[in-house]
């Protein structure tokens, strides 16, 4: 299954790197999103699920919804980079429950900069997933 999984990934056109990389992906859980290891269902690449499975494709990273594509990442690197500063939010933003809005909104602005400055792209707009995550970060619901 991995040489599948490998020998589509060099089809498409990805690179060494962007395959190893892919090929560390081990399975965990960071808030609503879970990673798996790849593996190819329906003649797609799936890396994980937020209700619907996140696929690589050469174009970036997706989450293939009901009707649609959304955007997630411009690569591999972006994704999981994106993912490793929202993993830390998430485990550190509880420590800032008892400052003023103000702070929180700041220290949530400085991770979505993280995030920008990862993969630009990835938040230059409001439909793409990371866009809508940072919203829901600044809404504090996340």
């Amino acid at each position: 299954i991995i040489m599948m999984i490998v020998n589509k990934l060099k089809d498409e056109g990805f690179s060494d790197g962007e395959i190893q990389l892919m090929r560390s992906i081990k399975p965990r859980k960071i808030m609503n999103i879970e990673l798996v290891y790849p593996n190819i269902v329906r003649n797609e690449i799936i890396i994980g699920y937020d209700t619907y499975p996140i696929i690589v494709k050469a174009e970036g990273i997706f989450i293939h919804e009901t009707s649609n594509y959304r955007f997630i990442n411009s690569n591999i690197n972006a994704f999981l980079s994106c993912l490793n500063i929202y993993d830390e939010y998430c485990k550190n933003i509880a420590f800032y429950a008892n400052e003023d809005e103000n702070t929180i909104i700041e220290i949530v602005k400085k991770y979505i900069n993280q995030m920008k400055a990862c993969d630009f792209y990835a938040l230059s707009n409001k439909d793409f997933y990371w866009s809508i995550m940072a919203q829901q970060m600044m809404d504090g619901n996340i």
